[in-house]
């Protein structure tokens, strides 16, 4: 499955990872799904996942959880309009 501009293309079921990593590098070509920009490359938001790394190891957990690290370590001001 691929996901383009809100509009989602699914291909054929595959039995296999092997079959299902091929048809979606097919997927992807025939879409020209390395020309569209992420959401990094736009500027959205790209030292995000830099300071989730760096509050997950702050905290210690080895569990692969980022849930709750915000409310753990973030204070957020309430100054805004």
């Amino acid at each position: 499955m691929i996901v383009l501009d809100g509009n989602t293309t699914i291909g054929a079921w595959c039995d296999t990872k092997e079959e299902a990593a091929a048809r979606l590098n097919h997927l992807e070509i025939a879409l020209d799904y390395h020309n569209y920009a992420t959401k990094e490359e736009e500027g959205v938001y790209p030292e995000r996942s830099r300071i989730m790394e760096e509050l997950y190891n702050k905290s210690g957990r080895t569990n692969s959880l980022f849930t709750g690290l915000a409310k753990e370590y973030v204070t957020v001001s309430n100054n805004n309009s």
